[in-house]
C-alpha cells in the first residue's frame, strides 16, 4: 500500500468516527475574555489584540485548527466545526484559508478572527492545499481527489463568489497534492504517482496570463531522489522550495527545467511530515524566508532556521491530534512583537 495514501486513510478513519460537525467557526476558549470597558484598559486590549501578533495555524485530524501566537508559540484559540482540515494558505491582508478535504470547502478566517468570514464550496472535490496569487488575488486550490476518490484537478478562484476555473490533472489518474505561486503570480503543483512498487515525484507550472499546466523537468531529484515523493511546494521569496523525505530543495525554474540551488536539511522531519511553511516577518513573498515550520502527524510543529536548517530550534505540541496544514499570518500592526 501507498504510505502516503495509508496515511490519509488513518487520518479520514480517525475523523469517521466523530460526530456530524457543526457549521465552521466556532472558537473555544483561549483568547482572554475583553475587561469591561474604560479609559484604563484601552491601552492594555490593544497591546493584547491579535493584529499585534504573528499568528500560526495548525489544522488536527480531530477536525480542529488550533492557534498560536507565531514567536512566542503561546496558544492562542481552537477552531472547530470542521471534518477533515488539511492544508492552509493566507493573502496578503493576512486572511487565512483552511482546506477541508470531507465538507468539500474552504473557510476563510481574518487574521486572529473567531468566525468565518466567507465559505467557499469546492462540491465535488477533495481540496488538500491552496495558494493565493500575491499579483491578482486569486484563490489556487489543489483537488487531490474528487468525491469518488478519483484523480482530482486544480481549481482556481478569481473572485471568492465566483465559479472556479477548473485544470484537469497534469498527469493521468493523480491529482495535485499541493501548490504555490511565487511572487510573479507562476503556479506550481505536484504530486506523486506509482511505476510498480515505486513513487515518483512529478511538478508542473502554469505560468501567469497561460492556460495550461506544463510539466517540469526534474533531472536532480530524478538522479538524488528517483523514488520520493513530493509532500510540499512553497516560494520561499527567492527559490522554489521542495519538500521531499522531510528536506527541502531549493531550485530555479527557467525554460521548465529546474536548477538545482541547495537543501536544507530539516532534522526530526522525517517521519509523517504534512505540510511545511516557510515564514519571514513582513510576509513579504519578494524577500526571503528566515524560519521555515512543518507539522509532524506525530503531534508536533517544529521550527528550525532557514535556509540553515539542520536541528529544530523550537517546537509546539499543546492541543495538537496528527497535524496537517499549517500557515503563518503576520501580524497586521507595525512595530516589533518579539
Amino acid at each position: 500500500m501507498r504510505l502516503l495514501s495509508g496515511v490519509l486513510l488513518a487520518i479520514l478513519a480517525g475523523c469517521a468516527s466523530a460526530q456530524s460537525p457543526a457549521m465552521p467557526g466556532a472558537m473555544t476558549p483561549g483568547a482572554a475574555v475583553a475587561p469591561a470597558r474604560s479609559a484604563a484598559n484601552d491601552g492594555a486590549r490593544e497591546a493584547n489584540s491579535p493584529k499585534n501578533w504573528s499568528l500560526i495555524y495548525v489544522s488536527n485530524a480531530v477536525g480542529t485548527v488550533t492557534v498560536y501566537r507565531y514567536w512566542q508559540r503561546l496558544y492562542y484559540a481552537t477552531l472547530t466545526g470542521f471534518a477533515t482540515p488539511k492544508g492552509e494558505c493566507t493573502d496578503q491582508t493576512g486572511d487565512v484559508f483552511i482546506t477541508d478535504s470531507t465538507l468539500e470547502e474552504i473557510v476563510e478566517y481574518g487574521h486572529g478572527g473567531s468566525t468565518p468570514i466567507n465559505v467557499i464550496s469546492d462540491a465535488g472535490y477533495q481540496p488538500y492545499a491552496c495558494s493565493v496569487d500575491p499579483t491578482s488575488g486569486k484563490l489556487a486550490v489543489a483537488n487531490y481527489l474528487d468525491a469518488k476518490g478519483d484523480a482530482g484537478n486544480v481549481a482556481i478562484y478569481k473572485t471568492f463568489n465566483s465559479k472556479p476555473q477548473y485544470y484537469n490533472p497534469f498527469l493521468e489518474g493523480y491529482g495535485p497534492l499541493t501548490c504555490a505561486y511565487d511572487d510573479n503570480g507562476n503556479l506550481l503543483i505536484a504530486t506523486e504517482y506509482s511505476v510498480g512498487s515505486y513513487e515518483y515525484a512529478a511538478l508542473s507550472r502554469l505560468k501567469r496570463y497561460y492556460h495550461r499546466f506544463v510539466r517540469v523537468d526534474m533531472p536532480y531529484i530524478k538522479k538524488e531522489r528517483p523514488y520520493e515523493y513530493i509532500t510540499n511546494v512553497q516560494w520561499d521569496g527567492k527559490y522554489w522550495a521542495i519538500t521531499s523525505a522531510g528536506n527541502i530543495s531549493r531550485f530555479t525554474i527557467t525554460n521548465l527545467i529546474d536548477r538545482y540551488e541547495g537543501t536544507t536539511t530539516l532534522s526530526a522531519n522525517e517521519n509523517g511530515p504534512g505540510q511545511v511553511w516557510i515564514s519571514n516577518a513582513t510576509g513579504d513573498l519578494s524577500e526571503q524566508g528566515t524560519q521555515v515550520v512543518a507539522a509532524e502527524s506525530s503531534g508536533a510543529v517544529l521550527y528550525w532556521k532557514y535556509p540553515a536548517g539542520g536541528s529544530a530550534f523550537a517546537s509546539i505540541s499543546d492541543y495538537l491530534d496528527a497535524p496537517y496544514g499549517v500557515a503563518v499570518s503576520p501580524k497586521i500592526s507595525s512595530g516589533s512583537e518579539r
